[in-house]
């Protein structure tokens, strides 16, 4: 015989905690997927590269980098804020 009762209120304060630690499970398989996928992703796309032949053509400077001035970035009380 079945002595054991359950409140109404116990039994939806356990199925909010057993969706909680579902949800996180779900949240730390998904971030955690994600990062494996990033790493295959890039790991495919590095023995891709490696595979091409390398390509050495003649090139030519066009144009120069200008309002690099580091003295500017220095002198900016707020670097992020300040444009180089």
């Amino acid at each position: 015989m079945n002595l054991h009762v359950k409140v109404g209120l116990l039994d939806t304060v356990d199925a909010s905690f057993q969706m909680v630690q579902i949800i996180i499970f779900i949240g730390f398989a998904l971030v955690i997927g994600g990062i494996i996928f990033s790493f295959v992703k890039r790991a495919a796309t590095w023995s891709s590269n490696k595979q091409k032949p390398r390509l050495r053509v003649p090139v030519q400077v066009v144009g120069k980098r200008t309002g690099s001035d580091r003295r500017k970035r220095e002198a900016c009380d707020y670097p992020l804020l300040c444009h180089s």
